[in-house]
């Protein structure tokens, strides 16, 4: 007999890795264009009812501030979409940056914040291993200035590429998560319909192979679909 709760669980979790998988570009579009949307409302109803009063001295008409909110949901539903996309580029300036960096100064960096952490974690708070990392004599090094500014060159161009492929990123970060859920699910429920039951082993077993099944055809039919939009496609 199949616990019906159980079994609910199950089919949720397949039909959200299925969404992910084959749906996930769309569907995370979908979620910042909407998040983005609220976050807008709500603060154009803040600055029509509370922030204008109090800047002009004056009360308005209730339209106005129903405007300021119409006005924040567009602005909203336009700016975070590619506020995600200038996030992953800076991102990959980050990353680009600090790992040219390290290689530059053959890893006497990656030393420097090792040894500005002290052995009781307990006592590192940001504040503490920020100044540590500072006031190391690495900093003072012309040759580690020079590092620097190449390391930015580079952060540049690994932040433009970043942005260049957030598209595809989206499609391969949302395709996993969909194919690790369905990595989970799978096994339970083949296993349910060859036992017709739900069990805590059949739960926590993971299928490598669903997973990569799912992985390629997922990124297959996202990438193809939203052909337009991509750089590799």
């Amino acid at each position: 007999m199949i616990d019906v709760s159980s079994w609910l669980a199950v089919v949720v979790v397949t039909a959200v890795g299925v969404g992910l998988s084959y749906f996930g570009y769309g569907v995370a579009q979908t979620v910042l264009r909407v998040t983005g949307a609220i976050a807008g409302f709500a603060a154009g109803l803040f600055a029509g009812s509370y922030l204008y009063p109090v800047v002009a001295g004056q009360q308005h008409p209730l339209v106005f501030t129903l405007v300021a909110a119409i006005v924040g949901a567009g602005l909203g539903r336009a700016v975070v979409p590619a506020l995600g996309d200038l996030a992953f580029g800076v991102a990959g300036f980050v990353v680009t940056s600090l790992s040219v960096l390290s290689v530059l100064s053959q890893e006497r960096l990656v030393g420097v914040v090792l040894r500005a952490v002290p052995s009781n974690l307990g006592d590192a708070t940001p504040v503490t291993v920020l100044e540590r990392v500072v006031s190391a004599p690495l900093f003072t090094d012309p040759n580690f200035e020079q590092a620097g500014l190449i390391a930015v060159v580079f952060g540049l161009v690994g932040g433009a590429v970043a942005m260049q492929f957030y598209d595809e990123f989206v499609v391969v970060a949302t395709t996993a998560i969909g194919a690790s859920m369905l990595g989970f699910a799978m096994p339970v429920v083949v296993a349910t319909l060859d036992t017709d039951t739900v069990t805590t082993t059949q739960a926590t077993e993971f299928s490598p192979l669903w997973f990569g099944v799912v992985f390629l055809t997922g990124s297959a039919v996202e990438l193809y679909r939203n052909r337009e939009k991509m750089t590799v496609v």
